[in-house]
């Protein structure tokens, strides 16, 4: 093929793509604003009150975060069996969908709730950090709040249950927040 005739096909070709750009810009639909109500759920959030331990004394409330996951209904079977409950901050879709009619069957009873992804990922718990906190002589009598991660392998398998087995051990009633909180209510919901 001639030279001038390639030329003229990539301009040619390159016209095309100038003249379709708008259209195939303007054929994508924009995602519809969210209602009112998320907004004024959000504004809500934003000036609630962070909760760092209980109120409840020897009360120590575990929590979940980032599940439902492969390993949380072996966690829930864990519970159940030691009829512990606790409280789980769930994603809507993440590993597992809390849609899932397994998964909603077996939380039935159990205090969800819901949460965001925007917080610090650089957190890693150990059980030798729960073991020194717990062994403070200032720890007697004080309520804890943990947050552990059903969507860890290890967490969900090994570290929950070293952790939850340890405080018992030590005197504290493990609960959800809203218990070790004296809550009857439910105001810590937003």
């Amino acid at each position: 093929m001639p030279r001038q005739y390639l030329t003229a096909l990539l301009a040619l070709v390159s016209l095309i793509s100038i003249i379709s750009l708008p259209s195939l810009t303007l054929s994508t639909p924009v995602p519809a604003a969210p209602p009112l109500e998320h907004y004024q759920r959000l504004m809500k959030r934003a000036n609630a009150t962070i909760i760092t331990e209980c109120t409840v004394p020897n009360s120590f409330a575990v929590t979940f975060d980032d599940g439902p996951s492969l390993w949380t209904h072996e966690l829930l079977d864990y519970l159940a069996i030691k009829n512990i409950k606790v409280t789980f901050f769930v994603n809507g879709i993440n590993y597992v969908s809390i849609e899932d009619p397994e998964f909603a069957a077996v939380v039935i009873n159990w205090v969800v709730d819901s949460n965001d992804w925007r917080h610090p990922t650089d957190y890693k718990t150990d059980f030798q950090a729960y073991r020194v906190a717990l062994q403070d002589p200032s720890a007697v009598g004080k309520g804890w709040i943990s947050l552990q991660h059903d969507a860890e392998q290890g967490t969900a398998q090994v570290f929950s249950k070293l952790a939850i087995e340890y405080v018992l051990s030590k005197g504290f009633q493990v609960m959800p927040v809203a218990s070790c909180l004296g809550d009857t209510t439910g105001w810590y919901r937003v």
